[in-house]
């Protein structure tokens, strides 16, 4: 099996992040890759500057999330 690791640029932007990763994703595929490994947060695009503090999660897009992790973009 044919696995890689990838990297996308990470934004705070959730639906520009999954654009990325459905590309690579496809290129991978068309190259044999049947398992690829993204950075944590690759998706969500959160990083410890976006979530300090248990509240800051209340703000975040768990809508745009889900729209993007059922492929309804």
């Amino acid at each position: 099996m044919k696995i890689a690791a990838a990297q996308t640029v990470v934004a705070s932007n959730i639906a520009d992040n999954g654009h990325g990763i459905r590309a690579l994703i496809s290129s991978a595929a068309g190259q044999g890759v049947r398992l690829i490994n993204f950075c944590e947060g690759a998706l969500s695009g959160y990083g410890k500057f976006q979530i300090v503090r248990q509240e800051d999660w209340k703000t975040f897009d768990w809508a745009s999330q889900e729209t993007e992790l059922s492929g309804d973009s």
